[in-house]
């Protein structure tokens, strides 16, 4: 299997000039690297470190006054529906390439994509309510 397709579907120009294929490899690399450590941060927090009682809990009411703030509930929306259509797009080439049912293209990609619309708008719309 080949990590490194992302540089050849995904041609990028700066000022006229195509960045090497190792520099948008590394960048993306990257991206899942900081992605992966936010994650276990956030795992090791909750799931041992305050369960086990060494760190003190944050304070409910805390917790919901910081979800409570517009810039967190844009942030916590755009992740949500980044996630969304990134799921929709790779559920919809799975179905079309791997399983090969690219006859029914249009019919995947409705659902798969109508399925992220709907669950932005959920995803949007918790946020806003609380």
């Amino acid at each position: 299997m080949t990590f490194g397709l992302a540089p050849r579907a995904m041609v990028v120009h700066l000022r006229g000039r195509r960045i090497p294929a190792d520099a948008v490899l590394a960048g993306h690399y990257a991206a899942w690297l900081v992605v992966s450590a936010v994650i276990a941060w956030l795992m090791l927090l909750f799931g041992v470190l305050f369960p086990v009682g060494m760190l003190d809990s944050p304070d409910p009411t805390h917790l919901l006054a910081v979800v409570r703030n517009p810039l967190t509930r844009i942030v916590l929306a755009g992740l949500f529906v980044l996630g969304l259509f990134h799921w929709a797009h790779r559920f919809r080439f799975m179905l079309e390439h791997g399983l090969k049912l690219s006859r029914y293209d249009r019919a995947i990609a409705v659902c798969s994509y109508g399925t992220a619309v709907l669950g932005s708008i959920a995803a949007i719309w918790v946020p806003a309510t609380l």
